[in-house]
């Protein structure tokens, strides 16, 4: 899967939020909404996975630490399955490795607890594309990839 890693000029970039704690989807979902994207969330990593491999998507925010897959097997899964999306893995876990975890192709690490606008930047630098605020999307427009053989 090649998903795209920019917007095309005047779309939203399309960010999927991944973490078991729901609050915490919600603050980020906000907090992405408002620096000017469209935000889905799930609460696991497979669910991840599978959206990541039937949608194109700008960026990907995971939790490292998650049930089932942590946020770092679902990035060496995507790496596997062929999507270079960028993804910003956050944790709040002292033995978090940062440089492992970017040396596994991440591209940025946030050591919680981090701020909405320190979230919204690294966003931003990451499908490279400045956008201005804009008001939360009430729907997330997801664009299916089209598999070609």
């Amino acid at each position: 899967m090649s998903a795209s890693t920019q917007s095309t000029v005047g779309e939203r970039p399309r960010v999927l939020v991944v973490d078991d704690d729901v609050v915490l989807r919600r603050v980020l979902r906000s907090a992405l909404a408002q620096a000017g994207c469209d935000v889905a969330q799930v609460g696991t990593g497979r669910d991840a996975l599978s959206l990541a491999s039937a949608y194109e998507l700008d960026l990907i925010v995971t939790d490292l630490e998650m049930p089932g897959m942590s946020g770092l097997e679902l990035l060496r899964a995507l790496r596997q399955q062929g999507c270079d999306c960028p993804v910003i893995v956050m944790s709040g876990s002292s033995d978090a490795r940062p440089e492992l975890i970017t040396a596994a192709g991440a591209a940025a690490f946030l050591a919680k607890p981090f701020g909405l606008e320190e979230l919204q930047q690294a966003a931003r630098t990451a499908v490279r594309s400045p956008h201005t605020v804009a008001p939360p999307s009430s729907a997330v427009q997801l664009r299916r990839v089209v598999n070609v053989a």
